[in-house]
């Protein structure tokens, strides 16, 4: 059967850096209120195994916790997510990456 290969198999942090020769896919979450984490899940396609990552999720300690339990008629709102492309040696992504914000 297709999906995750282990519910706890989540992996999180604020951001990610996928590189290929000269450009990276850039990944990173923000959030001024609270932790808030990108979150990676490995799931297993027939003979492959794929990535899936984006969006909004809890990790660690149900954090970001605001987001684990509303009463009725609340909200929570999420940070930002950023899924960018970037240019330039490892350098210039590092320096791109830290000035997101």
């Amino acid at each position: 059967m297709d999906g995750a290969l282990d519910p706890h198999a989540y992996l999180g942090s604020e951001g990610w850096v996928w590189s290929e020769g000269a450009t990276s896919l850039l990944i990173a979450k923000h959030n001024d209120a609270n932790f808030e984490w990108s979150l990676l899940e490995p799931i297993q396609r027939g003979d492959e195994t794929l990535i899936r990552f984006g969006g909004a999720g809890q990790w660690k300690h149900g954090h970001p916790e605001g987001s684990s339990r509303l009463e009725p008629g609340a909200s929570y709102t999420f940070g930002e997510t950023r899924i960018q492309l970037v240019e330039g040696g490892l350098a210039t992504r590092l320096l791109r990456v830290s000035s997101i914000h």
